[in-house]
């Protein structure tokens, strides 16, 4: 009867507040996570500035001696877009 399709303009800002709140609670793997989501939401809305906003944002989950897994991070997610 309805087809229904995800809302990602409505999910990504809510997806970016959830990682503020996890970030902010020190549970940085699950920021990590909704940061990463609310990219792909941001990009299905065509919203790219929005979605490379989210990825910084994610990468600033990272503890700056971890360089290395910084860059990976960034990789990974970079060629899964």
């Amino acid at each position: 009867m309805f087809k229904w399709k995800p809302d990602h303009l409505a999910a990504a800002p809510l997806m970016e507040k959830a990682a503020e709140c996890y970030r902010a609670a020190s549970d940085l793997q699950s920021a990590k996570q909704l940061f990463v989501e609310a990219s792909e939401s941001h990009e299905a809305c065509n919203a790219f500035a929005g979605s490379a906003l989210a990825l910084v944002k994610g990468t600033l989950c990272f503890e700056i001696r971890n360089t290395i897994q910084i860059l990976d991070f960034c990789f990974i997610t970079f060629d899964t877009l």
